[in-house]
Parts: C-alpha cells; structure tokens; sequence
C-alpha cells in the first residue's frame, strides 16, 4: 500500500508530481488488508497460511503510445492519457468485476500506468456454488498470456504495436536499478578519458631533440587512448547491442514455416513447369552444384543444411518437394545459363586436380580430412582463403596466403575439394609451426566470426536466440562462432553488429568483417597454448549445422533502420541549412 499512496519514500517517482496521479478503485486512505479481507468473506474464502491473498497488476504501455519522445520522461499527450486510462478502467472492471479492490493511476514516474490490486478468487473446481483462492491458477502462464492478449486487443484499435512475445528479458528490482544509476554517476566515462601534458621544451634543448619527444609522447598517448576508448567503445556497443536486440524481439518470426508453405502452395505450378523443361544431363548437374548458400538466402532457409546436400537436396527439404519439382525450381531463379558455366568450371577443375594419380592418406590425414569437411559443409561458401599464420622472433603474427604469388598474378581461391586435397601440405604447415586459418569467399552470405567466447558467453549468445553455423573451439575453453547472414543488408549494418557482439561477447579487439578463422583439425601452434608436456592442443569443430541466423537478421534489420532513419535527418538537416543560407544570401542582395 505504501508504494500504491506513495506514503514511504519511492525514489523513481517524482515528489513534485505525486498530487497529480488518481485513484480508480479506492482511496490513498483506505484499508487495504480490510478491503482484501472483505471480498475474502464475500466469496465465502478462508485463506491458509500459505495461501496468496492478493496480487498486484500493472497496466501499461510502451512510451512511444504517451509521446512522440519516448525519451521525454514524466510527459505525455493528454488525448492519449484519456484513451489509456478509459481503456484500463474498462477492462480492470470487465475482468476482475468485484474481485478488484484498488487501482491508481501513477502520473509521478517517468511513463504512466494503472497499478491494481485484485484478489484471486475463482470457482471451485468440483463444488458448485463454492469459490477457492488460487493466485497460480488465475494469473498461471496460459491465464496470463490470455490476460495480456485481452489487454492488448483492446489496445490495438489505437495504433499500439503487439507485445514482444517470448523475451528471455530478466526482471531488474529497483534495488539493481538504482545501484546501477549509481555506479554510473560515480565513473562518468568522460572522466576516464584525460589526454596528460606534453614534454616542456628545455632551456637548452635543440629544436630537433624537442620535436622528437613531443612525437614520441604523441605516440604514447595515442595507444595509451586506444586502449582506454577501447573499453568505452565497448561499453557503448554493449548498450547499442541490448537495444537493438531488444528492438527486434518483437518482430522476430519463423522464416522456416512461412518458406516451406511458399514453395508447397507452388507444387502445382513447378509439376508444370518440369513437364516443360528440357535440360541435359549436364544442365542437370549444373543446377546441383548452384552454390547452397546462394539458395538458403534466397528461400530465408533457417534450417539447418541437410547432411552432405547439395542444392537439389535443399530445395526438396524446404518445400518437401520431389525431385522434379525442386530442379524445376532451381531452373527458375538460376537459370541454365549460369549453371552451363558453372558446367565448365567445375569440369577444369576436375580435370586438373588429379593430376599424377589419386594421392594416399595417412590414418591422421584421413581424420584431419573428414573434420575439415564437416566444417567446410556448415560454411558451404563456393571458395576460400587459406592463410598460414606464423609468429616471428618478436611474437608478431606474420601471414602468408597460399593463393597469392610473387608475380603480381591475381590470388586464387580454393574450392572445398581442393582444400581438403591440400590437408597434406597444411599439415606440413602446421608441423613446423604454421596456425591454419580459413576465409569463406561468398557473395551470397556473410561468415561473421564472434571470436573468443568463454563457455558462458557463448551460452549468453545462445539465449538470445543467435545460432552459429559452426562454432570451433580453437583452445581448450575458448570459441569461435561463426554466423551465417545472407547478403541483402548494407555491409554498414553488418559491420556495425559485428563489431558490437564481439566488443559485448567476444574480442573487443577484432576488426575486419571478413575474417579469418581456425580450420578444425590441425594444432594450435601458438606458445601460450603448449601443455607442459610440450603438445599443442587441436582445433576441434564443436558444431557444424550450416543454418542462416534468423536472430541475426532480425538484429542487423534493426541496425539498418536506425542508419536510414540517421541518414534521412542528416538529409533534412543539410536541407534545413542550405534553405537557411539560400534566404540569408537573398536577403543580402546581390553584391555590388
């Protein structure tokens, strides 16, 4: 009751504004426990000891509905207040009738809302006639979904958005609220950041000397900067990432169900079109080697990638189509002109490879062979970037990329096949101190490397609904994750959430969106890594499913929005000043 009169101290509500809020149901004076205890013996109730007496109930809605600034705190358009307050009141008096023995409007924090109190009163379950106390039952998960769907319908008529349904969101207590607010105030981030005095220039000291030492402490407070804006960026992006990732929760839906009805409601039509198609063989073998990814990002497939697919096999998967059905798709949005290229390339490719006769593996390489291929399969990019990673004298990390020559040629890329007939020289590599690295090369789908979690934030990444396509452990206990997003958003967008989920859960140090990651099976052959019995440890592939991120999506969609929404004020802006400047200079005149 003190929180509902404001009759103890509530510290995120404003003291100036509390005479402003109204009670519906009651009075800042009443009994409460009487008024409780009198619908108790109305209904003919005895609690037990354990038994909930009362709950409480908020209703309210999102501050955008109050205000066109949902940032404005403790402001609101009145028009809506009345719709808000009409709304609630009906539906309160509707759900609960007499069970309801309080409500107030709060008009004293930063968004209004109705706080009630209702008891639990509900019909017994085998006695006619008679009425019991249950809390669980009235407001259990399926009541109270239903509760919030009612209360959303009323709401809807008026413009408010649907809930956000399934949020992993935890509840903060006022206590954790506050405390935060104060661990702020305490370290303003504006305060971390202080650039030290330069060198002063000595009496005696030449020009040259001097400048010298003002560029070396230039140097200094440049890294000694980084390092402290690092810890700021990242701190920015951790709460650019929870809002954006909050954004889009509600708009989160199951891509798979809504691809697999679009290509059953056209089964019909593809029977037809294969009855009139006329590809060769070839043609044929073309379409099944259209690149997975291309087709996965065409369909928003969310699945995972079917065991050794190939494009025919996803197609069929997505739709529960036949076959005839899925090469007739597959013809239709390829086409057999691109397909007889692909005829021709892989046919070179083919016929160059085995050169020399089939090669021989080792019992290891045959292992190391069947481990790189599940991870290249979950990747499913048309080519790839090998780069053997070595550290000099000085621990300094120095490339060299296999595909690139002396002679200026332009770099090859390798294809699945011929990266697993490479695993022998790779070995040798890796033997003599070489880190294996891979770089999907893929114009149809982002390979975005959340790099360096820990076990429990790679968990935290799952929870928010985010599914790797392949995930490495490249050290005992710490992980790449690699997420698969298909190339319709900006790379801007993609960049930026790149950049925010490692800041937030993994290396706040990586830059480069395409980037290289481990190739599973070969050794860690950095120093820190060596056991005390002098072996390095092995890149093992923990997960390999190949699926598109759903939750990614949804996340960079959100991302993208805000950078429209950012460039269309940027163009208002320079418009609003050229028009300033056009009716400055007209009101001047014409120089003489």
């Amino acid at each position: 009751m003190g929180h509902f009169a404001r009759s103890r101290p509530t510290p995120n509500a404003d003291a100036q504004r509390t005479p402003s809020n109204q009670w519906i149901v009651g009075r800042d004076d009443m009994d409460l426990g009487a008024a409780i205890d009198a619908v108790h013996q109305r209904y003919g109730v005895t609690p037990r000891a354990d038994s909930t007496i009362a709950n409480d109930v908020l209703l309210t809605i999102s501050p955008d509905f109050f205000r066109d600034d949902p940032n404005a705190h403790g402001t609101w358009r009145e028009d809506r207040l009345k719709v808000f307050q009409a709304e609630a009141t009906t539906f309160l008096r509707k759900t609960f009738g007499s069970r309801l023995v309080a409500a107030v409007l709060h008009l004293d924090e930063a968004t209004p809302h109705i706080q009630a109190v209702v008891v639990p009163v509900l019909h017994h379950k085998t006695e006619e006639g008679r009425f019991r106390l249950s809390g669980k039952d009235m407001f259990g998960p399926g009541a109270l979904h239903a509760l919030q769907q009612a209360w959303e319908d009323r709401l809807t008529p008026h413009g408010v958005s649907p809930r956000q349904v399934g949020s992993k969101a935890r509840h903060v207590t006022l206590r954790e609220y506050y405390g935060t607010i104060e661990a702020f105030a305490e370290r303003d981030p504006r305060k971390l950041v202080e650039l030290s005095d330069p060198p002063v220039r000595g009496r005696v000291e030449g020009a040259e000397a001097y400048s010298g030492r003002v560029d070396d402490w230039k140097l200094t407070e440049e890294k000694r900067l980084r390092r402290e804006l690092r810890g700021l960026a990242a701190e920015a992006s951790r709460g650019r990432l929870s809002d954006r990732e909050r954004q889009s929760r509600s708009k989160v839906v199951q891509r798979l169900q809504s691809t697999s009805m679009a290509l059953r409601g056209a089964k019909e039509a593809l029977t037809k079109a294969s009855a009139e198609l006329d590809l060769s063989k070839e043609q044929i073998a073309a379409l099944r080697r259209t690149p997975i990814n291309a087709i996965a990002a065409r369909l928003e497939w969310d699945g995972p990638l079917p065991k050794k697919a190939n494009a025919i096999d996803l197609v069929k998967a997505a739709g529960d189509l036949d076959y005839d059905q899925a090469v007739a798709w597959l013809a239709q949005n390829f086409g057999p002109a691109v397909a007889t290229t692909a005829v021709r390339e892989v046919t070179v490719r083919d016929m160059t490879r085995n050169v020399g006769g089939p090669k021989v593996w080792t019992k290891s390489e045959q292992t190391k062979r069947r481990i790189v291929a599940e991870q290249l399969d979950a990747l499913a990019a048309p080519a790839y970037r090998l780069t053997v990673m070595r550290q000099d004298a000085d621990g300094k990390s120095i490339g060299q990329n296999l595909g690139k020559s002396r002679d200026g040629s332009p770099e090859r890329f390798w294809s699945r096949d011929e990266v697993l007939d490479k695993v022998g020289d790779l070995t040798a590599a890796n033997i003599s101190g070489g880190n294996i690295f891979v770089t999907p090369i893929d114009d149809d789908a982002y390979h975005v490397l959340i790099d360096d979690l820990d076990a429990p934030r790679l968990a935290e990444m799952r929870s928010e609904g985010y599914r790797p396509a392949a995930v490495i452990e490249s050290s005992p206990g710490s992980f790449q994750a690699v997420v698969k997003v298909d190339r319709r958003y900006p790379k801007d967008s993609v960049n930026q959430w790149f950049k925010d989920m490692n800041r937030s859960r993994g290396d706040e140090a990586i830059t480069g969106l395409t980037h290289p990651f481990r190739l599973g099976g070969f050794e860690n052959r950095k120093e820190k890594h060596k056991g005390a019995d002098g072996r390095h440890p092995f890149v093992a592939v923990r997960e390999a499913v190949g699926t598109f991120c759903a939750r990614a999506r949804e996340v960079i969609h959100t991302y993208t929005l805000d950078a429209i929404r950012l460039a269309e004020e940027r163009r208002q802006e320079a418009a609003r000043r050229d028009a300033l400047a056009e009716r400055g200079a007209r009101r001047l005149g014409p120089r003489q």
